[in-house]
């Protein structure tokens, strides 16, 4: 009975460590197993998240290189644009009139205080001088001379648009000679000027002309036109034109 018993105690005592046993490696796994859902879960917090954080400001410090080379243009050895072999015309100085354009020659009595005008400058020109001829030899006598651009029609007896060029006094000399009145006026490239000259003390001598406007005389500077005589000077009154009126003297 005794025998019995002990062997009894021995089956039980080792089904305990067996028993014992197995629970003792299945929480081992279990611990490995936990572990390893862990790790994944870590990994898979990683792949999602940056491993760094971004700082508020950028850095301040100084790199001995720079991040890329610097771009630079070729180095050519001509200029990018060629100079031109003329200047423009807008720029180009103004030339004179070589020696003079005859105007009207022929010697009569026709007279008026004012002659109306205008030319066209086949380039850029400076005119510097009129010469006129006088009814008589008069001196200290006043002369104005007025200019503007473009032609003179349905401005002859206003002021609108004229600029004073000449205000002095000169000495007539005459229907022999010719009495020079300088203006120095430059007339741009290819453009009409016109010209009025008035002189209340003395007549300013012309010829009677064919019509107004027509070209009367021309060089490789300007054109000349034949224009008209006026008996006052701005007066708003139209019965104080005559026309067709050709100035005698010369343009310099």
């Amino acid at each position: 009975m005794i025998l019995s018993l002990s062997n009894t105690w021995r089956r039980l005592a080792s089904v305990l460590l067996v028993a014992m046993y197995i629970c003792c490696v299945s929480n081992q796994q279990h611990s490995v197993t936990a572990r390893k859902a862990k790790a994944r879960r870590r990994v898979s917090t990683a792949t999602v998240m940056p491993s760094f954080v971004l700082s508020p400001a950028p850095s301040t410090s100084l790199t001995d290189h720079p991040s890329s080379t610097p771009s630079s243009a070729a180095i050519t050895n001509v200029p990018s644009n060629a100079p031109t072999g003329v200047p423009s015309s807008d720029h180009a100085p103004a030339v004179n009139v070589n020696g003079s354009l005859s105007l009207s020659t022929e010697e009569n009595e026709f007279g008026a205080f004012g002659v109306m005008f205008d030319i066209f400058a086949w380039q850029k020109l400076r005119i510097e001088s009129f010469n006129v001829f006088s009814a008589y030899e008069y001196s200290n006598s006043t002369v104005k001379v007025y200019t503007r651009s473009g032609n003179y029609s349905s401005f002859e007896v206003e002021s609108n648009g004229w600029n004073l060029v000449f205000d002095d006094q000169v000495n007539f000399l005459g229907q022999e000679l010719p009495t020079t009145i300088f203006v120095g006026v430059t007339v741009p490239f290819e453009s009409s000027q016109s010209f009025f000259i008035w002189s209340p003390d003395q007549k300013i001598m012309y010829n009677l002309g064919s019509q107004e406007g027509a070209l009367y005389s021309s060089n490789e500077y300007l054109s000349f036109y034949e224009g008209v005589s006026l008996i006052d000077i701005f007066s708003n009154d139209v019965n104080d034109v005559y026309s067709p009126r050709v100035l005698r003297g010369a343009i310099k």
